[in-house]
């Protein structure tokens, strides 16, 4: 009986991309070089393309949403496959930004072309339980002196936590997950309720 011949996707999620992975905070990454090896090494057929958009009378490697929100596209072929992504342009936390300079753009790209073999199958092992990872209570890169006056100003009330984080907008707030901010809000409610039992 005739072997079956592996897709591409078997092909590619069977390599071992190790050698190139390297750690930010709690998550691992493939670096863009290394992905490209494994491409190269495993595929008859590789390219690759980084989308550009126009925008007035120029031409950008990213776009902007209606909120003013940046994105970045890319497209990956390899051999019979073609895949496109659109990813977000992050910040130093992992958290989406708005007026990006050049150097975020083209991290953005390159995160952007991994994911792409990613889905063709290349370091798939990587994304698993991504989102679990992403979504724990603070993430790793918090300033701890900012997590705790965040936290002081929530058993204050939501007005207090309200002013506290006005007070601190900008970066030092970007390594916050929404889970954390929920629970901030949740802590600020029931100061809220203990304050207005008590004076009942």
């Amino acid at each position: 009986m005739a072997t079956k011949k592996q897709s591409l996707f078997q092909r590619l999620s069977e390599v071992d991309v190790s050698k190139y992975v390297e750690k930010k905070g709690n998550l691992d990454y493939l670096s863009w070089a290394g992905a490209l090896i494994y491409m190269h090494e495993n595929c008859s057929v590789f390219r690759f393309e980084k989308n550009f958009f126009q925008v007035g009378n120029i031409e950008l490697p990213y776009t902007i949403d209606h909120d003013g929100w940046a994105f970045v596209r890319v497209t990956v072929t390899a051999d019979e496959k073609t895949v496109t992504e659109v990813f977000p342009v992050l910040n130093y936390a992992n958290k989406a930004i708005q007026n990006p300079n050049s150097f975020q753009v083209n991290t953005a790209h390159q995160r952007c072309l991994v994911k792409c073999c990613a889905y063709l199958g290349l370091g798939i092992g990587l994304y698993l339980n991504e989102d679990l990872r992403e979504s724990s209570v603070v993430a790793k890169e918090v300033d701890p002196e900012v997590k705790k006056e965040l936290e002081e100003s929530a058993k204050q009330g939501s007005e207090s936590l309200k002013q506290k984080w006005n007070e601190l907008k900008g970066e030092k707030l970007d390594g916050f997950t929404q889970k954390y901010k929920k629970s901030l809000r949740e802590t600020a409610r029931k100061a809220n309720e203990d304050k207005k039992n008590a004076e009942s």
